[in-house]
């Protein structure tokens, strides 16, 4: 896969750089969250398809919140200890601890996400 080469790690990054959602945000949803987060596996759940349908609020409140990683729902759950009902994902593998604070890192510099195609994900 070509976008595999192309991937940049958090852990490249030179210290107090930037998380970019394109190097480092969109590969880490689209392995970990995508496969079960899109509208057509979960059609009552939070997508991650779209920044506008990621910001959507869901009947537990928002998945992400912009700046605010302890309040967003998708930091907790990832976080969450093996077992538990909200550990995410469900199934399959752990999300790493690196990837887990990119998107912590990420959410508290407010959850840039481009629009079009650079902000497009889709499920594999």
């Amino acid at each position: 896969m070509a976008l595999a080469a192309c991937e940049t790690t958090k852990s490249d990054l030179p210290v107090g750089a930037e998380v970019d959602f394109e190097r480092h945000v969109k590969p880490v949803l689209e392995k970990n969250c995508l496969e079960c987060h899109n509208r057509a596996a979960t059609p009552d759940r939070t997508s991650f398809e779209s920044r506008e349908l990621a910001m959507q609020s869901g009947r537990n409140g928002r998945a992400i919140v912009p700046g605010d990683p302890d309040a967003s729902r998708m930091v907790n759950f990832i976080n969450a200890p093996r077992g538990q009902a909200v550990a995410m994902p469900k199934v399959g593998h752990v999300i790493s601890e690196e990837d887990a604070e990119t998107i912590r890192e990420w959410i508290a510099a407010g959850a840039e996400w481009p629009d079009g195609d650079a902000g497009r994900l889709r499920p594999r």
